[in-house]
């Protein structure tokens, strides 16, 4: 079972690597995208495997880098899981002055400058909330709030692509 899902952006890997060396250092097993992905399966259907799998899932995010349509559907799949499961943790960790995810205001995040340094760090405290788990609960305006925001960002980036789609004139 991986304990750990990773979900990050390009601009991101190498913090995610970073992270899961760390982790997988202090005997927590992850899951990165792109990683272990084998040629016979589909990136989004064992996307959707590991997901489900992990205990926690860690959200990388950099400054000034908006949400790709495969992060977007990272975003949708944790969302999911985190309604089905409710000992899912959801944990936005964020780099440098990075804000926070409209989706994940309510989960508490961990500030990073991105050093080397800071992975030991949040890898620390993520095996800390593995072994010790989360005191706080999910509450049910907490979950509508998530669900609201996710629908919001889902319907600005439709209105994003549709302006982007060149018109044949």
């Amino acid at each position: 079972m991986n304990s750990v899902f990773i979900s990050y952006f390009p601009k991101t890997r190498k913090q995610a690597e970073a992270l899961a060396w760390e982790l997988e250092r202090l005997g927590v097993s992850t899951w990165l995208p792109g990683r272990q992905v084998s040629v016979e399966a589909a990136l989004e259907s064992q996307m959707l495997d590991a997901m489900k799998e992990a205990r926690v899932v860690v959200f990388l995010v950099g400054p000034q880098i908006s949400a790709s349509d495969w992060v977007q559907r990272e975003y949708r799949a944790a969302l999911e899981r985190f309604w089905l499961d409710e000992d899912k943790i959801l944990m936005p960790v964020l780099i440098g002055n990075a804000d926070q995810p409209a989706f994940l205001r309510h989960p508490p995040s961990i500030k990073v400058d991105g050093r080397r340094a800071d992975w030991a760090r949040v890898a620390k405290e993520i095996a800390k909330i593995l072994n010790e788990g989360v005191p706080a609960k999910k509450s049910r305006a907490a979950i509508k709030e998530q669900t609201d925001r996710l629908d919001l960002i889902e319907k600005q980036a439709y209105a994003l692509r549709a302006s982007e789609v060149p018109k044949i004139v």
